[in-house]
């Protein structure tokens, strides 16, 4: 009687360390991002002011965060066929991109301006005037749904680069007439990159913006996704949104300028 007690005992203690890995696994969200600050990147901390958000409401509703981050068109790579992989932030709402992924409520907005040389400031009131210039654009970025379609129909001129950065440093070098950025983007990279901020002053944002985007995050479409995304959604509900963004670049740049 007391070895069939044992057996049992141990059977138990067996069942449940097995079952705590896997209900951990489950409450583990693994997410894909880019280098894109301030709102993401290796070197920021917390990984950036839009991995905070999102970290906070899964945090609310119970689930931990794993966030990998890759370069762009890796990154959506990744969330399009890794399946340990649930999805990607942050991204714009676009057509083609609804096609594979289902998007989350709104985790942050993102000003869209065209960065320009101070001493040859553009003039434009329509995005057909745009026509006559050759702007910089990022390899497989979402950026305005206008602007989108007529690059897409070959009415404006675009030259591509794999980041941000490189489009700044071009348009500072005169081989683009601008470059479409997120305006805190570029607030970060005039202070933080040594080539940008030695020269401060060269570049400057077209009063004019382009548009204002809301950012989500992507999840795969499936039953997983849908399942991710309704509890995301309802952690965005638990959590200041704004307040969790802004105090975020209130202290990163207060730390930049030091």
């Amino acid at each position: 009687m007391l070895m069939r007690f044992f057996l049992f005992l141990l059977h138990a203690v067996l069942c449940v360390s097995l079952s705590v890995p896997v209900f951990a696994a489950e409450k583990t969200v693994v997410l894909a991002s880019l280098n894109w600050p301030p709102y993401t990147g290796t070197e920021l901390p917390g990984q950036g002011a839009s991995a905070e958000v999102v970290r906070a409401a899964f945090n609310a509703v119970g689930y931990d965060v794993e966030i990998r981050i890759f370069p762009w068109v890796r990154a959506f790579n990744e969330a399009r066929h890794n399946l340990d992989v649930a999805g990607y932030f942050p991204e714009y709402k676009s057509v083609e991109r609804e096609k594979y992924f289902l998007f989350s409520d709104r985790i942050g907005k993102s000003v869209i301006g065209l960065v320009e040389r101070s001493s040859a400031p553009v003039h434009w009131d329509e995005v057909a005037d745009l026509k006559k210039y050759l702007v910089g654009v990022v390899r497989g970025y979402v950026n305005t749904a206008s602007f989108d379609s007529m690059v897409k129909a070959g009415e404006i001129r675009v030259d591509e680069s794999v980041s941000d950065l490189f489009n700044l440093r071009k348009v500072l070098a005169g081989r683009v007439d601008m470059a479409v950025a997120d305006i805190n983007l570029f607030n970060y990279l005039s202070n933080s990159d040594e080539q940008l901020s030695s020269r401060k002053g060269e570049l400057s944002v077209n009063p004019h913006l382009l548009g204002i985007n809301d950012m989500h995050v992507c999840f795969r479409n499936g039953r997983t996704g849908e399942k991710l995304m309704k509890a995301f959604n309802a952690g965005l509900q638990l959590i200041d949104v704004n307040g969790i963004q802004q105090a975020y670049f209130n202290e990163l740049y207060e730390n930049i300028s030091k």
